[in-house]
């Protein structure tokens, strides 16, 4: 019996690094890597503490492997528009939220984007962000992985808004 455990310990790793390698992009690009669960579900977990439910689900949005999921930030950010095309970003908490839905109410801006990446993260086999279908060039988002915001409403953990 003490033989044999070593080599299932080693059948074990050994598959499991041909798995994550087939990909041709180093272990952390891999889509079908075993650690994407857990990491995943611990980045949730950290920023549902500070963030709404809705803007956590973005983080389900698009192709996964472990580098997205690592080199992702911690934050969410507004993207405001303006009306003649400018744009800038701001970090995302509750007041930056109501200023910026003061902001569209006044027509001060066209629209905002509420976003955990304003650019899609490209796994193994992906696009780059700017070649993908969902790409809005004018505005550097890609659509699909962001809530565009007309009458947005967010409930912030722990501030009753």
């Amino acid at each position: 019996m003490k033989r044999l455990i070593p080599f299932i310990t080693f059948s074990a790793i050994t598959a499991s690094t041909q798995a994550m390698a087939a990909c041709g992009s180093g272990p952390d690009f891999c889509k079908d890597d075993p650690r994407i669960a857990e990491l995943l579900a611990e980045k949730k977990a950290r920023l549902a503490k500070e963030f709404p439910a809705e803007l956590v689900a973005l983080l389900d949005r698009g192709s996964m492997c472990v580098a997205r999921i690592k080199q992702s930030p911690d934050i969410f950010t507004i993207k405001e528009v303006k009306a003649n095309g400018d744009w800038q970003t701001v970090p995302l908490d509750s007041d930056a939220f109501r200023i910026s839905k003061g902001r569209l109410t006044s027509g001060e801006i066209r629209h905002f984007w509420l976003l955990h990446t304003s650019r899609a993260f490209a796994c193994d086999g992906d696009r780059p962000h700017d070649q993908r279908d969902d790409w809005i060039a004018a505005e550097e988002v890609n659509s699909d992985l962001a809530i565009r915001c007309g009458d947005c409403m967010l409930a912030f953990p722990g501030d009753g808004s």
